[in-house]
């Protein structure tokens, strides 16, 4: 039986776009699924009762295709935008140039391709409040784009309180700097098993997960058509998450061959900043601060549920060390209760076991220091991290310390679990004992 994903109803309502699906196929296509029939149900803060069928489907199109092309399925639509489904092969060949080894086969079969000319004076830009999104946003400023922010991508979109904060900061900086917000949100996450998308694809290549890998780049795309049909945006940026340099190390969803060349109705996805690593940007977002005198609060925390940095995470580290590379301050730039105790925190923990997990972003960040300070100039505190040879990796001795501390916390964790199923063990014989 051939694969088939079949779009059965496109529902708009007012503020409300329910994309009904159904699919049917060998058992692997199924299991990406997390269910036969689903729906991606998108909510946005203001109306886009106005965005026809064609348009409003395709944040669910631009969930699927990739599940589609590594699994040789078809796709089957009634309607779709013309300017989409012309697009589709252009961004393709950036998938398949980046996975040689993945086969990317599968179609869309469109019953309708109908072309939507809309207005397309105005700009808009992914806003989540991190560094990358921040520094989109410093560039283009001038421009008043709209800031766009997803629930349901890094915040889980079931997650109210997660997402109370994440909605503040974007009210706010939209609020500062004069602009117009809109928030979208959607299950695109929930209809999809990333589990077995990411076990699969990475028996092809190791270490890739599904979501960074594959999806998050025109999934997260398609959710600005609506809005752009609407109120008329032609230009929508996204802020690179990564570098070229980057790139060369790990493949990333979100590239420039990708992402620049998805387009629907009269709008076009702008992929920002590539040429910037993250250190770069860290800096354009202190001077911005510095100029004009103005906080500008970041969200850059991986761990934290609540949409707010925890600062003690290796992101939140890792930030804070770049922002004091720049003569910075933690403090006006998101993380609450920074201090000296935080500062010395964050110097704490810049070990070798920390700088190895993240070694491709701290070059930059020790560049940045040492075109910023001299040895004698640096702060004291931070003048081991500006000696350190990061170019030579970690010293032999430390390698073998930091390996037997990883067995020996394996070996901690495997005896903690045995002890847990012994007590449980004894504690379920115990109640039958009672019992009888």
């Amino acid at each position: 039986m051939k694969n088939r994903l079949v779009v059965t109803g496109v529902d708009r309502r007012e503020s409300d776009i329910s994309c009904r699906c159904s699919v049917e196929g060998d058992p692997a296509w199924l299991k990406c699924f997390c269910s036969k029939e689903f729906a991606l149900r998108l909510h946005y803060s203001q109306p886009i009762a106005d965005a026809p069928p064609g348009i409003a489907v395709i944040p669910l199109i631009t969930d699927v295709l990739p599940i589609a092309w590594v699994f040789d399925a078809q796709i089957e639509v009634d309607e779709l935008d013309e300017a989409f489904l012309n697009s589709i092969p252009e961004f393709k060949r950036g998938y398949i140039d980046m996975y040689p080894k993945i086969e990317f086969k599968g179609s869309v079969s469109v019953r309708s391709a109908v072309a939507h000319a809309h207005p397309a004076e105005k700009s808009a830009l992914f806003y989540s409040g991190g560094v990358d999104s921040t520094d989109t946003l410093i560039a283009h400023l001038a421009e008043k784009p709209a800031l766009i922010t997803l629930w349901g991508a890094d915040i889980a979109w079931d997650n109210e309180a997660g997402w109370q904060p994440v909605k503040r900061l974007a009210e706010e900086t939209a609020a500062r700097f004069g602009l117009q917000h809109y928030f979208v949100r959607s299950n695109f996450r929930k209809i999809v098993n990333e589990y077995f998308l990411t076990k699969y694809v990475s028996a092809i290549y190791s270490a890739l997960d599904w979501w960074a890998g594959l999806q998050h780049g025109i999934a997260i795309h398609g959710h600005a058509a609506p809005l752009a049909f609407q109120y008329g945006i032609g230009r929508v940026y996204i802020a690179s998450s990564c570098s070229s340099a980057d790139v060369v190390q790990m493949p990333y969803a979100s590239v420039p061959s990708i992402d620049n060349f998805v387009r629907f109705g009269s709008s076009a996805i702008v992929y920002d900043a590539f040429e910037f690593h993250r250190q770069r940007k860290i800096r354009n977002i202190c001077e911005f601060v510095a100029r004009e005198g103005i906080d500008i609060p970041l969200r850059v925390c991986y761990q934290s549920t609540g949409g707010k940095n925890c600062c003690a995470c290796g992101k939140c580290r890792q930030t804070m060390l770049g922002i004091l590379a720049e003569g910075g301050d933690p403090g006006r730039m998101g993380f609450e209760g920074y201090g000296d105790a935080m500062r010395r925190d964050v110097l704490r923990h810049m070990n070798w076991e920390f700088l190895e997990f993240y070694r491709r972003r701290m070059p930059p960040i020790q560049a940045h220091l040492r075109e910023r300070y001299t040895l004698e100039t640096c702060p004291p505190d931070l003048r081991r991290f500006y000696r350190l040879r990061l170019d030579k990796g970690m010293p032999k001795p430390l390698k073998l310390y930091y390996s037997c501390k990883k067995k020996l916390l394996l070996q901690r964790q495997r005896l903690l679990r045995a002890v847990k199923r012994r007590i449980r063990r004894m504690t379920r014989a115990k109640r039958s004992e009672n019992r009888a």
